[in-house]
């Protein structure tokens, strides 16, 4: 009795065992094909660019010379005209550079800004710039347009444009750094900063242009103007 009795539950306890794999099988199978038919993973949201792009445009020169002058001086002579303007350049301590005698285009050396102790210059005509010549540094460089008006004289227009120094920033947390940070060696790259790990190359060193020092501007017209009525007096005496 005790054997056909386990037989019994052997042979019945077969199929129930089959249908319990089977079911889990089937179970296993639809998680597979509702992960690999249903819906997919949302997709990142796209990078979108910024509305305005950063320009460079206005670090160079060439971007405020363009601006039209806030002062002009005409003159009858073009000699005298020519000659007011660089004894105007001389006297606000700047050094002329290029003279385009035929071009009619005059510029300066740059000069680097004064600062606070230094009463006997004249090249930076607001407190304000005076203030920020003496925090950082900066300097100014004068160019002179000439051109023949429609009357038949001839009108400067001179323009100031400042720029400042800077210097890439050089880590030290290295003897090669520290050795490195202080060297101004001319032409040379900034390595071992954050731009260089980005794959932006800069020089160690550098101006950048920051604006038009249009109270200079209009003193500098104002000089050049009293340097025509002197030039008159002495043709005249």
């Amino acid at each position: 009795m005790k054997f056909s009795t386990v037989a019994l539950v052997f042979v019945t306890a077969i199929p129930l065992i089959g249908c319990a794999s089977q079911q889990s099988n089937r179970g296993a199978s639809a998680t597979r094909h509702a992960t690999a038919d249903g819906p997919a993973a949302p997709a990142p949201a796209p990078v979108l660019p910024p509305a305005t792009q950063p320009s460079t445009a206005s670090a160079r020169p060439a971007y405020w010379l363009r601006r039209p002058p806030v002062a002009t001086i005409e003159a009858a002579d073009f000699d005298q005209l020519w000659r007011a303007c660089e004894e105007s350049a001389r006297h606000f301590g700047f050094t002329p550079d290029r003279l385009d005698y035929r071009g009619g285009v005059m510029t300066t050396l740059p000069l680097t800004s004064k600062q606070f102790w230094e009463l006997w210059r004249n090249d930076v005509a607001t407190l304000e710039d005076v203030a920020n010549s003496s925090l950082a540094t900066y300097r100014r460089t004068i160019r002179f347009d000439m051109d023949k008006t429609a009357e038949g004289g001839y009108r400067a227009a001179p323009r100031v444009v400042i720029e400042r120094y800077a210097r890439t920033e050089t880590p030290i947390t290295a003897s090669v750094y520290l050795r490195n940070a202080f060297r101004t060696q001319r032409n040379s790259r900034a390595w071992g900063s954050r731009e260089t790990d980005r794959g932006v190359y800069v020089p160690r060193q550098y101006w950048y242009a920051t604006g038009r020092d249009e109270a200079l501007e209009k003193n500098v017209a104002s000089e050049v103007r009293k340097q025509l009525e002197r030039q008159r007096g002495r043709a005249a005496a």
